[in-house]
């Protein structure tokens, strides 16, 4: 017996060293019918395992809320809470977000997402967007553009359809409150008129998750043709990626997603036009600084002073 009890001792002083699912795994043949049934449970849905309450387990695997402690402490935790705390740190942090992804979208397959399957999610999403956005560009490319920005007398910004032109008034938001001439089009025909203005102290700033919309590409001949610089977001290895004189390279990635889901790119390309225009600010120090202190005052005058309010926002 006390042969068993130091074995038992020795397998969670071990287990305490591997991450969760190998503890599981690790000590499945030695589970009860009902630990095993709470083990499956989690193996099966981690995500949701982690994220759910005792009474939610319970419901799911029919094992009482005590049988799911033990469950735990078998595992080397303390309780619930520490192994909770443990789970969600561990999928947040690990190396396993693909795993968490395909365990989410087929916990979809199956039926209907959660509200805190979809979260997490969408969270996993927006992280792996902004990673991409992080990694894969150099530094240089966007103070590039920052800085031709900064030394246009004006700026053009294009962006079509989908999520590109709800991004290009984005672009629009984030420069003209630093007092930079700037206009966003998203109508095909207004941007080969605006395009066909611009010359060679000006700017067209083009956003495109697939660059190959033919009004993008016809606009960009058209200021290019004037003398414009064309710079912009979209895959380098598209027609209009190939036809920017500084492209930021931003794709679609090929991870799946669900078909509710919304497109995860948009975080991407907000990362870029949020660090190039912070960087624009930067440049122009003086007149931004001008500029966001009258665009601060003139909300001001709406609703008074609220603290921790971005300047101009």
């Amino acid at each position: 017996m006390k042969e068993r009890e130091n074995t038992m001792v020795a397998q969670t002083e071990k287990n305490k060293n591997a991450d969760i699912r190998a503890r599981v795994q690790a000590e499945l043949s030695r589970f009860s019918r009902v630990q095993r049934r709470i083990a499956d449970a989690f193996l099966e849905d981690p995500v949701g395992f982690a994220r759910g309450t005792l009474a939610d387990i319970s419901e799911a695997t029919g094992a009482s809320e005590p049988t799911i402690v033990r469950f735990c402490t078998r595992l080397g935790f303390s309780g619930y809470r520490e192994f909770r705390q443990c789970a969600i740190e561990e999928l947040d942090h690990g190396d396993d977000g693909n795993t968490m992804r395909e365990t989410l979208l087929r916990a979809r397959e199956n039926g209907r997402l959660s509200m805190e399957q979809i979260r997490t999610l969408l969270r996993i999403s927006a992280i792996d967007a902004l990673e991409t956005a992080f990694t894969a560009n150099k530094d240089r490319t966007y103070d590039e553009v920052a800085r031709t920005i900064a030394s246009a007398r004006r700026v053009a910004v294009f962006g079509i359809g989908g999520s590109s032109a709800v991004i290009a008034q984005e672009m629009h938001n984030r420069l003209f409150r630093l007092n930079i001439q700037c206009n966003a089009y998203s109508d095909s025909y207004m941007q080969r008129m605006a395009a066909a203005t611009l010359d060679g102290k000006d700017v067209a700033f083009f956003i495109s998750s697939t660059g190959r919309p033919r009004a993008l590409l016809d606009s960009a001949d058209l200021a290019k043709h004037y003398g414009a610089q064309c710079v912009g977001i979209a895959p380098a290895d598209s027609p209009l990626g190939r036809l920017l004189d500084i492209c930021i390279h931003i794709s679609p990635d090929d991870q799946d997603v669900d078909d509710f889901q919304p497109s995860p790119l948009r975080y991407a390309q907000l990362f870029v036009i949020d660090s190039i225009a912070f960087r624009v600010a930067s440049l122009i120090e003086d007149q931004a600084n001008r500029a966001l202190s009258r665009t601060r005052a003139s909300v001001t005058a709406l609703h008074g002073v609220l603290p921790n309010q971005p300047i101009g926002d």
